[in-house]
């Protein structure tokens, strides 16, 4: 009684595993697709975050060097005349307000000394008075920008702004930019020095929904899932590293100029 039966399931078994071959092919096939349609897509967020950091850090440094080779800043570095200091202030408030991107705009000295220094708040560009000025020497990015040759230009790495030997709260990433500064006569007088909002930067990585991380190059995030696995490297927590979470993706990642 079962010869039939058998015969039937025979007939039926090729037949079965062609469709389930078949449907296993378009799914493969779609899942590739998928695949290629989603490494598109973030090669080309790449490119763009990538386009629109250079072209605004490129806008920084040109503002950078327009103001360090200015007439008025070079008058305050021979003479250091407190009104020739208080007129260069005024016209960086200016500046800075129209701007409305700098955190701070600086003189500092050869000694390390801030000598003007104008801030961009929530109450807008204004002055900060003498008796609040601080000395930078020790300071990375000072002892970096200040060994320069003329024109040349030094950027910090991305980090959070600190204020008196403290980490700023609310939060403020950071790029510094800047160049030394020289008198008329050739001398050293320090740097002139950008503190450019990064936030700025880190937005574009929001924009239309897009899940991005940054990390910089020891594996820290800069930009995450969660606000509380950024800056590790500031808070001295070395866990809060990309190689400790996804270590092998971290290896490849680390290792290759480019890919995916």
């Amino acid at each position: 009684m079962l010869r039939p039966f058998d015969s039937r399931w025979k007939l039926f078994l090729p037949a079965a595993l062609t469709i389930l071959l078949m449907a296993a092919l378009f799914a493969w096939s779609d899942y590739r697709g998928y695949q290629e349609r989603s490494l598109i897509t973030a090669r080309a967020e790449v490119s763009r975050f990538e386009l629109a950091l250079s072209r605004r850090l490129e806008y920084v440094i040109q503002d950078v060097l327009f103001l360090a080779s200015s007439e008025q800043l070079t008058g305050v570095l021979d003479s250091n005349s407190p009104l020739a200091r208080d007129a260069v202030a005024e016209s960086w408030v200016r500046f800075s307000g129209i701007k409305r991107v700098y955190d701070q705009i600086r003189w500092i000295d050869e000694t390390g000394m801030e000598r003007i220094r104008v801030n961009y708040d929530a109450r807008g560009a204004h002055v900060v008075p003498e008796q609040a000025l601080q000395n930078k020497k020790g300071r990375y990015y000072f002892d970096d920008t200040v060994r320069l040759a003329a024109r040349q230009v030094g950027m910090s790495p991305l980090d959070l702004n600190i204020e008196h030997g403290q980490i700023e709260l609310p939060r403020k990433p950071m790029i510094r930019i800047g160049t030394p500064v020289f008198d008329s006569m050739g001398n050293r007088r320090g740097i002139l020095i950008i503190n450019y909002l990064a936030n700025n930067l880190l937005d574009l990585l929001e924009q239309e929904g897009q899940n991005a991380w940054l990390v910089n190059s020891d594996g820290f995030w800069l930009k995450g899932n969660e606000p509380e696995d950024e800056w590790g490297f500031m808070y001295q927590k070395p866990e809060l590293r990309m190689g400790v979470r996804h270590p092998h993706a971290w290896e490849h990642i680390s290792s290759e100029d480019s890919g995916h």
